[in-house]
């Protein structure tokens, strides 16, 4: 299981997002307003869905994934129609892991879920985007990189938020 970006300091507070988001596909013609620069989101979960609770543009390029492989969850930019723009592979959020010694000197895995929980991601900055989607993937695959124009049958839709009108 995955740790979000926000669990992942034990602090309670966001991580550099290039250190959780991973880039699997930025559009072409002409739908990044400025490819110098992206937008990092501090996205908060809780019982009535997901909320932008902080948006910074960032006057640098998209960062490079950190990650090898593909993540449980994927963050979509879509547009007003619902088209995605843009996607990028993010670690499930609300979930903490710990492995303690047991009193029988073995090893005892612990795993602890959240609904209300934050995380950081990343995208780049998009004249035309609406709205984020946030997917869970079938765990059936999970190999398979995400792209823009494949959705798993099996895959979950977990919930919309709405981009930032303010940093278009």
């Amino acid at each position: 299981m995955a740790v979000s970006a926000c669990q992942a300091s034990g602090r309670g507070e966001p991580e550099p997002a290039s250190a959780h988001a991973s880039v699997s596909e930025v559009p072409a013609g002409g739908a990044v307003a400025t490819p110098a620069q992206h937008v990092l989101l501090v996205v908060q979960h809780d019982a009535s869905g997901f909320h932008v609770r902080h948006a910074q543009v960032v006057a640098s390029a998209l960062p490079s994934s950190r990650f090898p492989e593909p993540q449980r969850w994927r963050a979509d930019v879509e547009d007003s129609t619902g088209k995605p723009l843009f996607s990028a592979d993010i670690p499930a959020g609300g979930e903490r892991r710990g492995e303690f010694v047991g009193a029988d000197g073995g090893m005892q895995a612990v795993h602890f879920h959240s609904d209300d929980f934050a995380f950081v991601v990343r995208v780049p900055l998009l004249a035309k985007a609406a709205q984020l989607r946030f997917w869970e993937r079938s765990v059936a695959a999970p190999s398979a990189p995400s792209t823009l124009s494949a959705i798993a049958a099996t895959d979950v839709d977990l919930g919309v938020a709405p981009y930032p009108a303010d940093v278009k």
